[in-house]
């Protein structure tokens, strides 16, 4: 049976761990910085730090290998959402490698709910049993979201399987939890007793000694450089830009700032059957190329990750806006997944028919 997808390619700009001092100007680790020290976020954005070790492909090797112990589902949390966030754990639902790229499926909880899909807490990683029913005692309520990964290039791909929601930000901080406290690398240290944390050093291999570094997993969306250069070249010719976004009625923060927004308006209250909804703001606007700059580096910082989550420029003589979504490198493909479960794709299945059309996709990373 044939699916519609939507493919959007990320390139993996930080992957392993990293020295704790930044570069001085003369590539000297440890020399005083010309510049004020940049912070993780910076890192991630390509600010100078020397990487020590780990890349993509043992990383992924290493998730493999940690996941395979057998683990089940409600063992595969690797990070604890802030509470703050109003997010909910996300576990691992499978991991499938092949000789040239690797899938990986997520499972990201959700409140409970009537026809929401749940998997068995206690099934092991690539054997979940799922309930399209209620939500039964022992069972984790969610969707599924998938990751493929090809290391000889560097990059990750969202896979989106009719849910317009790729759960890039989780599964971000789903490596970089991993690479914090689980992979071969982290050694928990007793030496330093926190009632609050637990503190890990990390080495190379067993033969290393331990090193203070910091673990960071970050991606970049595959931009069409061009086409946002000239936006920032002709910024003067800007006459309004526009503002979309998408509220998803299952993520309470979400929930809370359409409610708010709606009650600024005096609008009343959302249906309880919206599942989500979308917003586009626009605004008559002058702006320097400076301006668009840091709009497209805040944009990218966010990951650029969903169609529903855009900034868009309309130049003086043109009819329609230029939204920096359609600066991805983003299309939708059919592929043929035969007799799956649409809630929860085998990954070998998904695997095999991603890469029997990795020739027409991967061209959208020379797009």
């Amino acid at each position: 049976m044939s699916h519609e997808v939507t493919i959007t390619f990320f390139r993996v700009s930080s992957c392993g761990y990293y020295e704790r001092k930044p570069i001085s100007p003369t590539g000297a680790v440890g020399a005083a910085p010309a510049t004020p020290t940049p912070t993780l976020d910076e890192i991630a954005a390509g600010k100078p730090r020397a990487r020590a070790f780990g890349s993509l492909g043992p990383t992924l090797m290493d998730l493999i290998k940690w996941s395979a112990a057998p683990k089940s589902l409600t063992e595969t949390q690797t990070y604890v959402p802030h509470s703050h966030a109003s997010e909910l754990p996300v576990f691992l639902a499978e991991i499938t490698p092949s000789n040239n790229s690797c899938l990986l499926t997520l499972w990201n909880q959700t409140h409970d709910g009537d026809g929401i899909p749940s998997l068995l807490g206690t099934s092991s990683v690539g054997n979940a049993q799922m309930e399209l029913s209620e939500v039964k005692a022992g069972h984790i309520p969610g969707f599924a979201t998938y990751f493929w990964f090809i290391p000889q290039f560097d990059v990750v791909a969202t896979v989106m399987v009719g849910r317009k929601y790729a759960g890039l930000t989780a599964m971000q901080d789903y490596v970089k939890g991993f690479l914090r406290q689980y992979s071969k690398h982290a050694v928990k240290d007793d030496s330093k007793p926190d009632a609050k944390r637990t503190i890990f050093s990390y080495r190379k291999d067993a033969g290393s000694p331990l090193g203070k570094y910091t673990p960071a997993f970050r991606v970049v969306p595959v931009t069409k450089a061009a086409d946002l250069q000239y936006l920032i070249d002709n910024a003067d010719s800007i006459t309004k830009m526009y503002r979309r976004d998408e509220f998803s009625m299952q993520n309470r923060k979400s929930k809370a700032d359409w409610q708010h927004l709606l009650s600024s308006l005096s609008m009343g209250t959302y249906s309880p059957n919206l599942t989500s909804t979308r917003l586009t703001l626009e605004t008559d606007i002058q702006v320097t190329s400076q301006d668009v700059s840091s709009i497209i580096d805040e944009w990218k910082k966010n990951n650029g990750s969903s169609e529903y989550s855009d900034y868009g420029f309309r130049l003086q003589g043109e009819s329609q806006p230029r939204w920096l979504s359609g600066m991805v490198a983003r299309d939708e493909f059919t592929l043929r997944l035969n007799k799956v479960n649409p809630q929860l794709i085998s990954g070998p299945v998904m695997l095999t028919a991603l890469e029997a059309q990795a020739g027409e996709i991967l061209k959208l990373l020379s797009s």
